[in-house]
Order: C-alpha cells, then structure tokens, then sequence
C-alpha cells in the first residue's frame, strides 16, 4: 500500500532519497501529468487571477511539481559527485538552491502555506508581556519543533514534512546548502562524503533552529501568478 509521499526538500539530505516503505519519496505516477496540470491552470489566469481558491491550486501544482524536480536533480548531484565530474555537481548544486528559492517565494504568496502564521498562533498563548513572554517562547519553541524535529534530538525528525514559506527559506534551505557544501568540500578534497559527520552537523543546525525567534511574515508576499509562471517558464 501506497501512502503519502514525502516531498525531498523537506528532507534531511542525503545522497540517495528515492526509495519506498515509511515516508517514501518514490512516486507512483508521471510527474510530467503535474507540470502538464500546473501549466494548463496558469493557462487560466486572465480569468481566474484574483481568486483565492485558483491560486491555492496553482501554489500547490506548483510545489508539488518543484518536488517532483528536486528527485531527478538530487539524483544528477549524485551520480556527478561518482563520476568525479565536478563542473555538472557544482551546476547541479546551483540548480538545486535555485529551486529551493523559488518554492518559498511560490509558497510564501499566498496564506495558506505560511510558516508565519503558525507560529503566530503558538505564540498567542502567551501575550508576549510579562508573567506570559516565557509562555510566548515557550510555545513557539513547541510549534518549531512540532513541525521539524519533533522531539529535541530529533527522535521522529521530518515526519510533519510541511511546505511553507519561511520554514523552507529558514529551516530547508540551510540544510540543503550544508549538505551541498559539506559534498563540495569532499569532493575536492578526494575523500568519501561522511554522511555521519554531515547527520550531526545537520542536527546541530536543527536544534538551533528550534531555539530561535527571528519573525516570519504571517501574511503573504508576492504576486502568486507572476510567481508560478516565472518558475513554470523557468523549470518546466
């Protein structure tokens, strides 16, 4: 049985994240059906541009389809960094922090998929003032984690696996480019990639994640059509 598949942004990187099971990444259809959807909703934007549930719709073909990308380049990254082809990993590696930039600013258009306004919510628990700013924190620190870590070491990390703006700009993005990098490094130095050096270093950044408070906007930022055919025009 088929369950839910996990988007690879959302992640923790790694050099093979195609497989089946829990939290599979595999997919079990063509991905070229979701750029055809996503591309054949923009073609209706002329009319349908300022409806809310419209560019729901486009913001989620569109990240769906980003994900679906992210699978064939992460899979390119690797097969450059075996065959010790340097110039197609470090073209990759551009490729895939260009994607991650652009899904955030697809995601952060629009209201429904905003890391902001989650966290908004936890912290309206507290009032931020007085006795209730430790109560404040407190909360934010348990919606961060709920969402990421899921425990403080990480005990069922990436389960939520949510695509929102912020959370991937804040929290996706840096991973990926600490796994992207930390390849590089090994790669130029003509050694194995340590993928347990990487795993705790990568946890080192998630903590310290959840122990933040920098803000994320809980409205949303951009125009989505503009946006969407930017990345369609772009990508696909």
């Amino acid at each position: 049985m088929w369950s839910v598949t996990k988007s690879i942004v959302t992640l923790r990187p790694s050099m093979s994240m195609e497989y089946e099971g829990f939290m599979p990444t595999a997919l079990y259809y063509d991905p070229a059906v979701v750029v055809s959807a996503f591309k054949s909703l923009l073609n209706d934007s002329s009319t349908l541009g300022d409806v809310s549930l419209y560019k729901h719709d486009v913001v989620d073909f569109g990240r769906q389809a980003l994900s679906n990308l992210m699978l064939v380049l992460n899979q390119n990254h690797t097969d450059a960094y075996n065959s010790k082809d340097g110039a197609k990993q470090a073209r990759v590696a551009a490729l895939i922090r260009s994607v991650i930039s652009d899904l955030d600013d697809l995601l952060s258009s629009h209201e429904n998929f905003l890391l902001g306004t989650w966290i908004a919510a936890a912290r309206a628990w507290g009032d931020g003032s007085g006795s209730n700013a430790t109560g404040a924190a407190y909360y934010e620190w348990n919606a961060r984690n709920q969402v990421t870590l899921w425990g403080p070491h990480g005990e069922i990390h990436d389960y939520a696996a949510k695509q929102w703006g912020g959370l991937v700009r804040g929290y996706y993005a840096p991973r990926w480019d600490l796994y992207l990098t930390a390849v590089n490094k090994s790669f130029n130095a003509g050694v194995g990639f340590n993928s347990t050096a990487f795993n705790n270093d990568c946890l080192a950044l998630e903590q310290s994640w959840q122990h933040a408070s920098e803000p994320y906007p809980a409205a949303p930022a951009g125009d989505t059509i503009e946006i969407a055919q930017r990345i369609a025009a772009k990508y696909f």
